[in-house]
């Protein structure tokens, strides 16, 4: 679960696709970052921390949010202006007019379509964190000591206290050790401006024991997302597969302390061979059209050793029991059914089953 939070700027961004980093006005790439998001949102792999300053911002600045939809109409509006010029020396562009209105006019309600799908986000599946009275003491005193980011005499107290309560929830809530990302173009006032792109110092002492990094640009942000998820379900697959062959180590004499438990894993698969087959004569098998049964010749069963005392531990071929190997012993007794097996001293380690218990 990856955790993101963007400051009120990057949510009007987020609905009209101004970048301030991008010089080209005419993309659509808004309507790919919010679908990105909702998606990850629906697959429970990220969560959005908001809270009640963002929300009031963006009831404030709302008719910013329009930007896009405004330039859109006034395009509309001079629409015929825009291609008279053109028709003026060709007929190659017969209908070009209504053509260029109807494509103005599905742009404008896609985007107003998009910025109610930003506005359901924001209010409807977004964790809301609160403001608890110390954080805005806190706050109060960042301003009043004039302390990063609020040294420049700017009034950031929306998007610092944004960022403050993140981290208080996040304290109580973060599942796992993993990052969460907190997108903001005050470049100028959360870093030391030599490094653009990590928070100041002083920021990070205020956000000990919870790993907040800081993006400028939202494309990243989702990008190091992606990855940061990628390469979570690459670790949670690999754990998976860990616990499934994760034992205890049964040897009496291996312990420690109460409060460790000595362990292995069964990562070692073993081919499992039958003493009464090794030692039939191949010739009455041919006198009789005797046949092995794959079940007794394509069998296999796990094995591993304790990390502590190196015991040898094994799953008994027969019905499934974890046993260990005593070292003065010949032959593993399968505590559960009493299968007699014994490990070869060959290269590649298999196990002999000498008899089963009937």
């Amino acid at each position: 679960m990856v955790y993101l939070i963007f400051d009120t700027n990057i949510w009007i961004y987020l609905a009209n696709g101004h970048d301030p980093y991008s010089k080209s006005e005419r993309n659509n790439n808004h309507f790919e970052f919010l679908q990105t998001l909702k998606n990850l949102r629906k697959d429970n792999k990220i969560r959005i921390l908001v809270n009640d300053i963002i929300t009031n911002e963006w009831k404030r600045n709302k008719s910013n949010v329009h930007n896009r939809i405004t330039k859109l109409k006034r395009k509309l509006a001079c629409a015929d202006n825009s291609v008279k010029d053109i028709l003026k020396y060709t007929t190659r562009f017969n209908g070009l007019t209504e053509e260029y209105k109807e494509g103005l006019k599905e742009e404008i309600q896609a985007n107003q379509d998009h910025i109610k799908n930003v506005e359901d986000l924001l209010f409807s599946d977004c964790i809301n964190t609160g403001l608890s009275d110390s954080l805005k003491l806190k706050v109060f005193q960042l301003a009043v000591d004039k302390l990063v980011p609020l040294h420049k005499g700017k009034n950031n107290i929306g998007d610092i206290s944004i960022l403050l309560s993140s981290y208080e929830y996040l304290k109580e809530n973060m599942e796992y050790d993993l990052p969460a990302y907190f997108v903001s173009n005050n470049w100028q006032d959360f870093t030391d401006e030599i490094d653009k792109d990590s928070f100041h110092p002083e920021i990070n002492n205020m956000l000990s024991n919870v790993n907040i990094q800081y993006e400028r640009i939202l494309p990243k942000a989702i990008k190091l997302t992606k990855e940061t998820i990628s390469e979570f379900e690459e670790y949670l697959q690999q754990q998976h597969y860990l616990d499934s062959i994760y034992f205890s180590c049964l040897e009496p004499l291996c312990h420690v302390s109460e409060s460790f438990e000595p362990f292995g894993y069964l990562d070692r698969e073993l081919k499992v061979f039958y003493r009464s087959i090794l030692e039939r004569d191949p010739n009455q098998l041919e006198l009789y059209e005797f046949e092995i049964p794959d079940y007794l010749t394509d069998r296999t069963t796990k094995s591993g050793q304790c990390f502590l005392c190196g015991t040898i531990h094994l799953i008994c071929t027969e019905c499934g029991e974890l046993n260990y190997w005593n070292w003065d012993n010949e032959e593993i007794i399968c505590t559960e059914c009493n299968c007699e097996m014994q490990l070869s001293n060959d290269y590649d380690l298999n196990v002999i089953v000498n008899k089963i218990a009937r």
